[in-house]
């Protein structure tokens, strides 16, 4: 029963996760610990009625996404609905006359939901780093062999079959059994900090022991030729790791006088210039990776963003800047520069800042090895400086 309750204590902490990404909500250990409470208190009530344990429905999730509805209220009505389906025989042989074609199209469009919901989460996770790239390919992997080939768990002792006769349980423990091994057992590459031109590894060491100007020399790339947060940056030394490092450049930044933080956003092309660069263009103009230049824009889109970019420029004084992300369209673009014309000059100041913040957030998570950034700490700090 322990291995059985294990089983279950993995699938509703899925279940939990896909239902926050549903919802809205973000997710703390605190729901995590709360639905397994649910879950034991169902088991235990569940064996004094002699029955099954019992554990989150996959398909309820699916059901939410489709559905939208998210009150708890629903939730409990359909509680009472399946009480009374379970004592009136009659109720039951309603349900139980649907068709089986009709149930499996729906647990088919239930099921695919639940999975999206997973690669939602899943497209969050900082694939670029080899270690993610392994722990989600060879778990995955190992549930699907589990799930298409039952009979593997057959060469397994039978003490353990319980264990590999699941595709979600291998998949879990896998995933688990990787992410201990990589990030929490031995030195960590979180004490590697960033490399030179020369492709040599650095260590937060090695970073500790730099002049000015070599520390300048080797994370100048982070912002448009501004050196000044970098300068103190530096005499925030020592650093305990990573995170310490980007955390003294950040507060040297928001902690600027302001005649500073608007030269650092002046620093930066605006939007239209960006947008509109090619590939050789854009080496001269950016220290991020590849072109700017968005493909089958019409000359329509290009004077767009140009008249965007004027408008913005005479109004707030300050060119239009805005983090690009990989998956942003033009017309995000557009609408998030129009929207942010109705910002009062302040407001927008801020929003510029953060802007820029994002870039060399962006910057530092592919200079730095294991970075984790996370941008909304840069609008958090601005604002509680203010």
């Amino acid at each position: 029963m322990c291995i059985v309750m294990l089983i279950t204590m993995v699938e509703t902490t899925g279940d939990v996760f896909a239902a926050g990404e549903i919802v809205g909500k973000r997710i703390r250990p605190k729901n995590i610990s709360e639905a397994i409470r649910a879950d034991g208190l169902s088991t235990l009530l569940g064996g004094v009625l002699n029955s099954f344990p019992y554990t989150c429905f996959a398909q309820n999730i699916g059901l939410v996404r489709l559905t939208r509805v998210k009150s708890r209220w629903v939730v409990a009505g359909a509680g009472v609905l399946m009480i009374i389906l379970g004592v009136l025989p009659k109720a039951g042989a309603v349900v139980a006359a649907i068709p089986s074609p009709v149930l499996g199209g729906a647990s088919l469009a239930l099921f695919a939901s639940v999975a999206l919901v997973g690669i939602q989460t899943l497209s969050k996770v900082d694939l670029t780093d080899n270690r993610n790239s392994v722990i989600v390919g060879t778990s995955l992997g190992l549930a699907m062999l589990v799930s298409f080939k039952p009979d593997i768990a057959g060469v397994f002792p039978s003490w353990a079959q319980v264990f590999v006769s699941s595709g979600v349980t291998v998949g879990a423990i896998t995933a688990i059994g990787l992410n201990l091994v990589f990030f929490h057992l031995g030195r960590q590459r979180g004490s590697m900090v960033t490399t030179t031109a020369e492709g040599e590894r650095i260590g937060i060491e090695d970073v500790n022991e730099m002049d000015r100007e070599t520390f300048v020399g080797t994370f100048g790339s982070l912002f448009n030729g501004a050196t000044w947060p970098l300068e103190r940056a530096w005499e925030a030394r020592p650093f305990a790791d990573a995170p310490a490092l980007r955390a003294a450049i950040e507060d040297a930044v928001l902690t600027a006088e302001r005649s500073e933080q608007d030269a650092l956003v002046r620093a930066y092309p605006d939007m239209a210039t960006l947008i509109t660069a090619d590939e050789e263009q854009a080496e001269s103009i950016s220290q991020d990776v590849g072109s700017f230049a968005l493909e089958n824009l019409t000359d329509e889109d290009l004077e767009a963003v140009r008249d965007l970019s004027a408008r913005y420029e005479e109004k707030f004084g300050m060119p239009f800047v805005a983090f690009l992300g990989r998956t942003d369209s033009f017309a995000k673009i557009i609408e998030n520069g129009v929207r942010r014309l109705d910002h009062s000059p302040a407001h927008e100041r801020r929003v510029a800042l953060t802007e820029v913040a994002e870039i060399a957030g962006d910057r530092f998570v592919i200079m730095v090895a294991d970075a984790n950034p996370v941008g909304s700490a840069w609008i958090r700090k601005f604002e509680s400086l203010q």
